[in-house]
């Protein structure tokens, strides 16, 4: 089922949209749990066992100083990447990732390209938006937009104070 066009979906912080294991972080609590229930977040992880980093330049990602690094899969692995990403310079936390898969998913898919950015709220850095434009070889272009906004702690968003955090999703098929 295709969702409907700016969708408003539900959510609170430590639950509700899961990201790719291509964008993993350190930061995320329990990764080990997480790499003990699925193998392939262990294998898919932004580590250098998975991944070859060289530092390209220092940049700014929303007025923030970032380290810009070139991202190499050691292997050939769908759940992998190849492409970019910046990391803030101050704690270290993914700001932006860019790329696409480092094998092809489908023969049906031509190509993949994928921007997943992260905001700082308060002490913790979450998604703020994920951008995919896939080509498929007889479907033509799509391009899928993810907005994440309003994050707060689930306590919070159970008793009633404020709202919880909500996602809004676009699908547009070309």
């Amino acid at each position: 089922m295709r969702p409907r066009r700016n969708e408003t979906l539900p959510g609170c912080f430590g639950r509700g949209v899961e990201i790719g294991p291509q964008a993993r972080t350190a930061q995320n609590a329990g990764i080990g749990e997480l790499a003990a229930r699925n193998p392939s977040q262990a294998a898919a992880r932004l580590a250098t066992e998975n991944y070859e980093f060289r530092m390209l330049a220092a940049e700014s990602v929303e007025g923030r100083p970032a380290y810009l690094n070139e991202v190499v899969p050691k292997r050939q692995d769908k759940y992998l990447f190849r492409g970019r990403t910046w990391v803030d310079a101050e704690d270290y936390a993914l700001a932006r990732v860019e790329g696409q898969p480092a094998k092809n998913p489908s023969f049906w898919t031509r190509s993949v390209h994928f921007v997943q950015q992260y905001r700082k709220n308060r002490f913790f850095w979450f998604p703020s938006s994920t951008d995919s434009v896939t080509e498929a070889r007889i479907f033509g272009t799509t391009r899928v937009s993810i907005r994440y906004f309003d994050y707060m702690p689930c306590s919070d968003a159970a008793r009633g104070v404020g709202s919880s955090s909500s996602i809004e999703v676009s699908y547009v098929t070309y």
